[in-house]
């Protein structure tokens, strides 16, 4: 299955419904739910995992474990958090949840992770999200139903394939941070002649931009 996506998710649409389906089994999420993961937000995580090829892993635990690490080989004892670390440096697709279990943070940063070649549709499930990081996934097209993730305040889509931003961003009222980025675009400039202007207009701008 890996080896067909593999083949395949470069600059996808939409997610194959077939995986959605697979994404949905009770195998698929089991090490979701099992880890704390909502039931109705498992299968999210899972699709990102068929995607991706690998799990997607609970950030929180993966720094308990450099923490023990840490210790054990130095005997220095150090206590990380989220913003602690420079998740770019590290090979990983990490999630967070909040306090009622619903997943609040999605990141992956480095340029060398296995990509997952499109933005699911799905994710515009998770209205929860405060943080979404997708970096250099090779994503082409951002869905209308990004507008849903009310709560986002930060949307980092650097180093994809992005052409046309979605009107619907300029739902996100409460989005602080905004970085669209284009291997074949040079939009540096673009950010900063609108880093003081609204979601509004950077969205105007970038497409006006594009085209």
């Amino acid at each position: 299955m890996r080896k067909i996506i593999s083949n395949n998710n470069n600059g996808l649409e939409k997610t194959p419904d077939s995986l959605w389906e697979i994404a949905n089994r009770d195998t698929s999420v089991r090490r979701y739910v099992e880890g704390g993961v909502l039931p109705s937000e498992a299968p999210v995580l899972a699709l990102l995992e068929i995607l991706r090829g690998e799990p997607i892993l609970n950030a929180e635990r993966v720094i308990k474990e450099w923490e023990i690490e840490l210790e054990e080989e130095e005997g220095e004892v150090e206590r990380w958090s989220f913003e602690d670390i420079e998740w770019s440096d590290n090979l990983l697709m990490v999630y967070t949840l909040n306090e009622k279990r619903y997943i609040n943070r999605i990141t992956s940063e480095h340029g060398e992770l296995p990509s997952i070649g499109v933005f699911p549709e799905q994710l515009c499930t998770l209205t929860h999200l405060t943080e979404l990081t997708l970096c250099a996934q090779g994503i082409k097209t951002i869905p209308e139903c990004i507008g849903n993730l009310k709560k986002l305040e930060k949307l980092n889509l650097s180093d994809n394939r992005i052409q046309k931003l979605p009107t619907s961003i300029k739902k996100l009222t409460n989005l602080k941070f905004l970085r669209i980025g284009d291997g074949w675009i040079d939009v540096n400039d673009l950010y900063r002649n609108v880093i003081r202007q609204s979601i509004s207009e950077f969205v105007d701008i970038f497409n006006k931009r594009i085209k």
